[in-house]
């Protein structure tokens, strides 16, 4: 008895070929379809972190809650014992560049105060610094939060950052009260 191996007919073909292309093709669809809905949101998340816990969109979340924080704790208040960073763009330099030069401009304030007060600022990070300050009585509560808040948003940014995020972190800055 010899079996008959049958030959899938062309139609049986398309049928699987489309059964199979389908849910891509789909989705290639949908995607360009809402293209331009998407970009903006990926322009608005900053930086995303994926790994075997999901993905988090880190940056602008951090920076809604700093802002969120400023709002709490001082509203409408302006720092006047510390230099004022423009807000206007600086053409020569990237929004990731001015984000680090803001870090350095943080980073040396705080190292200004705490010799000015006798806080020995060495082998200290910024943020260990900052703790440090609210321990003495140099820096409230509240300005400790606020800066350890602005240190961990410059920390997670990544050269995808926007000028409008970089202005918002400024505003934050500039409302830190450097007693």
């Amino acid at each position: 008895m010899k079996q008959l191996i049958q030959q899938p007919n062309t139609l049986e073909l398309i049928v699987k070929l489309v059964e199979i292309l389908i849910w891509p093709l789909t989705l290639l669809i949908i995607l360009f379809l809402f293209r331009k809905y998407l970009a903006k949101t990926f322009e608005r998340l900053g930086s995303i972190k994926a790994d075997r816990t999901g993905l988090s969109l880190t940056f602008e979340k951090k920076l809604t809650e700093a802002k969120q924080l400023l709002q709490n704790i001082q509203p409408n208040a302006v720092s006047k014992s510390a230099p004022q960073i423009s807000i206007t763009p600086n053409g020569s330099k990237s929004p990731y560049q001015q984000l680090v030069d803001l870090k350095v401009n943080l980073e040396n304030q705080l190292v200004s105060l705490a010799k000015s007060n006798t806080v020995d600022p060495e082998n200290l990070t910024s943020i260990m610094l900052s703790d440090k300050l609210k321990e003495t009585g140099v820096l409230s509560i509240n300005n400790e939060k606020l800066i350890s808040a602005i240190l961990d948003i410059i920390n997670s940014a990544d050269s995808s950052i926007s000028q409008q995020q970089v202005n918002e972190v400024k505003t934050l800055y500039n409302n830190v009260k450097f007693n």
